[in-house]
């Protein structure tokens, strides 16, 4: 997905913080072998 740098947040403590406060985060990593994904 494209993020403009202007809209980029980059503070991992602030980005799980936001997940945490929101029950609706996933994350998804790309990894050797396929994709994992994180519900939050």
């Amino acid at each position: 997905m494209y993020v403009p740098a202007s809209f980029a947040e980059t503070d991992t403590p602030k980005l799980h913080d936001f997940m945490r406060r929101h029950s609706f985060a996933v994350l998804t990593t790309q990894v050797e072998g396929g994709l994992v994904v994180d519900l939050y």
